[in-house]
């Protein structure tokens, strides 16, 4: 490690305080010589569901970013909160029997969040014939995608799936991107 290193890491240690057994922020521009409780990734999930849903009433992007950065503190705050507002919480979780929907991070989530999650029946793949559809509906996109440029597969992926997003869908009448965000895409190169 060299003399920039210490520094930059000493630097940045000033700006943390430990207080009570909790690690606190004290940095930062905005700071008006409040600490700020730093956040842990297991917290933010209740964190911001608390000062978006339970205390927040839903004010929105603006409002609930300034009740979580005048107490909290985690880096990459706006971009967690904007994903969370954009995205909002589902009604249920329809998934197979895989270990990954079995965790306890998932059970977790559930009780938090009061989804109903849905387990489908093994190797029944018709009871999951939406996922099911889009998984049959990319994967052929890839393979004649892929054919011409297999070398490129990992850049044809979100082409792929930005293809289909934007593509309108025969049971809605609308494009995913369209009901996600209520206007058309901007298509690149498109003039």
């Amino acid at each position: 490690m060299n003399e920039n290193d210490k520094r930059r890491i000493r630097k940045r240690t000033d700006m943390f305080a430990i207080t009570e057994g909790k690690l606190y922020y004290k940095g930062g521009k905005s700071n008006k010589g409040e600490n700020k409780l730093v956040i842990t990734r297991d917290q933010k999930s209740s964190i911001l569901k608390l000062c978006h849903i339970d205390n927040g009433c839903h004010m929105g992007m603006e409002k609930t970013f300034y009740k979580l950065s005048e107490r909290y503190y985690w880096k990459g705050m706006s971009t967690d909160l904007k994903d969370v507002l954009r995205q909002g919480l589902p009604l249920e979780l329809v998934s197979d029997n895989g270990g990954e929907f079995n965790s306890r991070l998932t059970a977790s989530l559930q009780e938090q969040y009061g989804y109903r999650h849905i387990l489908i029946t093994p190797y029944h793949p018709q009871s999951n014939r939406r996922c099911e559809r889009y998984n049959q509906t990319l994967k052929s996109m890839l393979n004649k995608t892929v054919e011409e440029k297999a070398s490129e597969w990992e850049k044809i992926v979100p082409k792929c799936a930005f293809a289909y997003n934007t593509s309108k869908q025969a049971g809605t009448k609308y494009s995913p991107f369209h009901l996600m965000y209520w206007r058309n895409p901007i298509i690149p190169n498109e003039n």
